[in-house]
């Protein structure tokens, strides 16, 4: 058997690569008004995993076997609550769409459009999920010297749309 042989790795890519674009579900054959997500200080994205069902049997002499059967996408994370520059009685409009869809919003009520996509400058562009997503929120609180803060959840629903980086998509 041939042992295999490494070279060490170049830089390591930070966790702030990682864009969140939402929109609202558009008119049919409409392209998404995608709007970023602003003041992310923590995502955890999932563009994809396998959900593993125990498919053990006698046979396996004691060992346990499993099989994907189905599968599941989506993000979580922290945003920081402010407002427009320009407009300081209005939240960033992206944030308010999650926020309304989260709070309490029931069957379409509750579904964007999402995107999850890395751009880290001079780093690589792969890995890409869109699709229909679920959305959860909550107001963080805090402490009288905190700064506003919220967390949120989209759970994909269903198959993703696209895995295509939007980067490489050209616009004619």
């Amino acid at each position: 058997m041939t042992i295999t042989t490494a070279t060490p790795l170049g830089s390591t890519t930070s966790n702030r690569k990682w864009r969140c674009d939402v929109a609202a579900i558009p008119v049919a054959a409409a392209e998404p008004a995608w709007l970023r997500l602003r003041g992310l200080t923590e995502i955890k994205v999932n563009p994809g995993t396998s959900a593993l069902t125990d498919t053990s049997d006698f046979e396996g002499d004691g060992f346990t076997q499993s099989e994907a059967f189905s599968a599941g996408w989506g993000a979580e994370g922290k945003v920081r609550r402010a407002t427009e520059t320009s407009t300081p009685d209005v939240y960033d409009p992206a944030q308010e769409l999650v926020r309304i869809a989260g709070e309490g919003g029931l069957g379409i009520a509750n579904r964007l459009m999402v995107r999850f996509y890395e751009m880290e400058a001079d780093g690589p562009r792969v890995q890409a999920v869109t699709g229909f997503a679920n959305a959860t929120w909550s107001d963080d609180g805090g402490a009288v010297t905190a700064g506003s803060m919220a967390s949120f959840t989209l759970v994909g629903a269903g198959k993703p749309t696209s895995r295509v980086h939007p980067d490489t998509i050209v616009v004619p």
